[in-house]
C-alpha cells in the first residue's frame, strides 16, 4: 500500500501541530493577548485583528498572505465548487470584524447558518449518508453556472428527527490552540466542581493520503488519537483537518484528504456524477493539497484577537468573572508545547516559534460540558441530538471568548447578540455559575460584560 509524500506524521512534535502569523489587518487595533511563559512585556505589542502572529519571519508571512488569499476566494464550478455547496468563499461566512472572523450577519439572519440532520433510531444514531446527511449543502451550481446540472441543492429530508444549526465561528488565534498539548487540557477535567464536568472529546490524526488500494481513488489514513479542540463539540483534533474537511463540505472543493462529492443521495466520486455535474477541471479538485495546505497556514498564522486596555468598569467585571464561576469552564490561561513545526505543501515543516511555550488567552477549556436542555439540539429532549464523537445534543466544546466582541451573533445557533441574554441561556452544568449572574445588580452585570468587550 502507497502514500503521498504529503503526511502529517512530520508535523506531530510534543504532542502539537504547527503553525505561523504576520500582517493584513482590520481596523480595529488592541494588545496582544499571548505572551512567552514569564514574559508579559510580549504580551504589549499591538496589532490589528486579522493579522497574522507578529514577529514571524519574510517567508512565514508570505504563506500567511498566500492562504489569506485562498480563502477570500471566490471558487467557482472550474475549480471544484459544488456540486451543491453552501458558500463560494471561506471568508463570506467567516468574515466579521476581518477575514477569519465570525458570521457576517446577526441573529434571525439565517444565510449563513449550517443545518446538520441525521435519525435518531431509538437510541441509536444514524447519519443517514445515504440522504445526504450529515450536512446541508443548501446551493447548487445549476442555480448559478451550469444549468443543466440535475443535481438539486439539499433540503433536510422527511426521515430526519434531529436537525441542528450551526452559526459559523471565528478562527482567529487557530494556530495556538493547535499548538496546546493535550495534557494541558486534560489536567482541568472536572469531576463535580461547582457541578461542573468538563470531558475531552477526541479525534484522529490525518496522517498521509493512500492512493492504493483502489488506484486514482485517494483516501485518508488516520493515526494516533489526539485530544479535540476545534468545532462546536471539540470533534476536531487537528488544525489541517480542520481547514481541509470544511473546504470539502461547505465548496465541495475535493482534495486527496477528502476526495468525495456531496449529493442529496449521498458522498459519490466525481466519476460517478452526471455528466452535465462532473465539470471541474480537476477529479480531485485540489489535486497538490496546495489550497487545502494554504487555509491551514492562514488559520495557523492567523493571530488571536488583540485585547483593549481595561478601563475600571472592566477591572471590577473581570473580578466578577470569576467570582461568579466562569472560569471553571472558560479558562483564562492555557499554555502551547516547546516546539511547534508547520507543515509545509512540500511534504517537509518549518518551525514557528511564535507558537511555542505561549500562554494563551483563548478563555476556554476546550472541554465538553453538559450545557442543559436550553442550549441541547433538541431542547425536548425527545432525541439524543447531533453525536459528535464522545458529544451529544447536550454537550458543546466551552466556547472561546476571546474576539467575542466582534461576534454578530452568540451560541451555536446564533440565537442572540446580547451577551447577557446569552449567559442566561446557560444551563446543566453552568447552572451556579448563570444563577449567580443573574442575582447580580445591573452595575455588576455592565461591568462583567465591559470585560467581555475588552477580550
Amino acid at each position: 500500500m502507497s502514500r503521498s509524500t504529503l503526511s502529517l506524521s512530520k508535523v506531530l512534535v510534543t504532542g502539537a501541530l504547527a503553525v505561523l502569523g504576520g500582517v493584513m489587518a482590520g481596523q480595529i487595533t488592541g494588545r496582544g493577548n499571548t505572551a512567552h511563559a514569564g514574559d508579559e512585556s510580549a504580551a504589549a505589542a499591538t496589532y490589528q485583528i486579522g493579522s497574522a502572529l507578529p514577529g514571524l519571519s519574510p517567508q512565514l508571512v508570505q504563506l500567511f498572505m498566500n492562504g489569506q488569499a485562498v480563502f477570500n476566494k471566490n471558487f467557482t464550478a472550474a475549480e471544484g465548487l459544488g456540486p451543491i455547496y453552501n458558500e463560494v468563499s471561506c471568508v463570506t461566512c467567516h468574515g466579521a470584524g476581518a477575514p477569519g472572523g465570525g458570521d457576517p450577519l446577526g441573529p434571525g439572519a439565517t444565510s449563513f447558518n449550517v443545518t446538520h440532520f441525521a435519525f435518531d433510531n431509538q437510541g441509536f444514531f444514524d447519519p443517514i449518508r445515504d440522504l445526504g446527511g450529515l450536512v446541508i449543502q443548501k446551493k447548487t451550481i445549476r442555480d448559478t453556472s451550469h444549468p443543466n446540472c440535475t443535481i438539486p441543492g439539499e433540503q433536510v429530508p422527511s426521515v430526519a428527527n434531529v436537525v441542528s444549526t450551526r452559526n459559523s465561528p471565528p478562527v482567529f488565534g487557530f494556530g495556538l490552540l493547535d499548538a496546546i498539548p493535550d495534557s494541558e487540557i486534560l489536567k482541568r477535567q472536572t469531576m463535580n466542581i461547582d457541578g461542573v464536568n468538563g470531558f475531552a472529546n477526541w479525534g484522529m490524526e490525518l496522517q498521509a493520503v493512500e492512493v492504493e488500494p483502489v488506484p486514482g481513488i485517494p483516501l485518508p489514513a488516520y493515526g494516533p488519537s489526539r485530544v479535540g479542540r476545534f468545532g462546536w463539540k471539540s470533534q476536531t483534533a487537528t488544525l489541517f483537518q480542520f481547514s481541509a474537511e470544511p473546504f470539502n463540505i461547505e465548496l465541495g472543493v475535493s482534495s486527496p484528504f477528502f476526495p468525495q462529492e456531496f449529493t442529496p443521495q449521498g458522498m459519490r466520486f466525481a466519476a460517478q456524477l452526471p455528466a452535465t455535474c462532473n465539470v471541474a477541471d480537476h477529479a480531485v479538485n485540489d489535486f497538490d493539497n496546495s489550497m487545502s495546505v494554504a487555509l491551514y497556514h492562514f488559520q495557523a498564522l492567523l493571530a488571536p484577537p488583540p485585547v483593549l486596555p481595561k478601563n475600571d468598569a472592566a477591572k471590577l467585571g473581570e473580578k466578577t468573572f470569576h467570582k461568579i464561576g466562569c472560569e471553571n469552564c472558560h479558562a483564562s490561561e492555557l499554555r502551547t508545547g516547546e516546539r511547534y513545526n508547520l507543515l509545509l505543501a512540500s511534504g517537509t515543516t518549518v518551525r514557528v516559534r511564535q507558537l511555542e511555550n505561549r500562554v494563551v488567552n483563548a478563555y476556554s477549556d476546550l472541554l465538553l460540558h453538559d450545557m442543559g436542555a436550553n442550549l441541547a439540539d433538541d431542547p425536548s429532549g425527545s432525541t439524543m441530538g447531533r453525536v459528535m464523537g464522545r458529544a451529544d445534543g447536550r454537550h458543546w466544546r466551552t466556547t472561546p471568548l476571546w474576539g467575542i466582541r466582534f461576534k454578530k451573533a452568540l451560541l451555536h445557533d446564533g440565537r442572540t447578540a446580547d451577551m447577557a441574554t446569552a449567559i442566561l441561556e446557560h444551563g446543566g452544568e453552568a447552572t451556579n455559575a448563570r444563577n449567580r449572574f443573574a442575582a447580580l445588580t445591573a452595575d455588576e452585570k455592565n461591568q462583567l460584560v465591559a470585560f467581555l468587550n475588552t477580550l
